[in-house]
């Protein structure tokens, strides 16, 4: 504030004026970087488990396409809940039904020069992650949601409880919760997980 008040203090109103305008400039092009593509993509506001399934695909493929494979495999099993997902045989996925999915789903996705191995590598890997997200989500009897809802947590405290999911990395936490400070004090106007709580409980802080 004293350099400010010090840079002002000799400085004609026009050339205030085009400062003013070239800062103004420079938070409305940052506001929209800070906005992911996938916030068009209203499935994930409908469903809780959309966003943690989203966070888990988005790893080596387009952001895009990991946050709409959530509403895709929604539509190919006719719900998307833990039960479907972690069950195997008739009534549920299962880690081979859901690989099987995935591969379905990103067939004409991958991205340009991913090689075959690294292709493998995807789907054996993140199936696991989903189901075991799910089970854990199950063992300790909350959803995404209830982690965090009407309750006041630290950057720390968020990014401690999103590492404990299995499929969210140490730089998938950091993001989430970068993204949970900004949208809490109204610097990112979207962002899957934090939108997931207030559509589930406006009383959420």
């Amino acid at each position: 504030m004293r350099y400010v008040s010090y840079w002002i203090k000799d400085k004609s109103l026009d050339e205030i004026k085009r400062k003013a305008k070239f800062l103004n400039q420079s938070w409305s092009k940052l506001r929209k970087e800070l906005i992911p593509p996938e916030v068009t993509i209203t499935f994930l506001y409908q469903n809780e488990y959309a966003p943690l399934i989203g966070t888990i695909c988005d790893e080596q493929v387009k952001a895009e396409d990991a946050f709409k494979f959530p509403e895709w495999l929604n539509s190919k099993i006719g719900g998307l809940t833990p039960k479907k997902i972690i069950k195997s045989g008739k009534k549920g996925l299962g880690q081979k039904g859901l690989r099987k999915l995935l591969e379905e789903y990103f067939k004409d996705k991958w991205p340009r020069g991913m090689t075959e191995e690294n292709k493998e590598k995807y789907l054996n890997r993140i199936p696991g992650h989903i189901i075991n997200a799910m089970k854990l989500l199950k063992k300790e009897g909350v959803t995404p949601i209830i982690m965090f809802e009407n309750r006041e947590y630290g950057a720390a405290e968020v990014y401690l409880m999103l590492r404990r999911i299995p499929g969210i990395d140490s730089k998938k936490a950091k993001m989430i919760t970068k993204y949970f400070q900004l949208a809490s004090i109204d610097i990112l106007k979207h962002y899957p997980w934090f939108d997931q709580i207030k559509a589930k409980n406006r009383s959420s802080k």
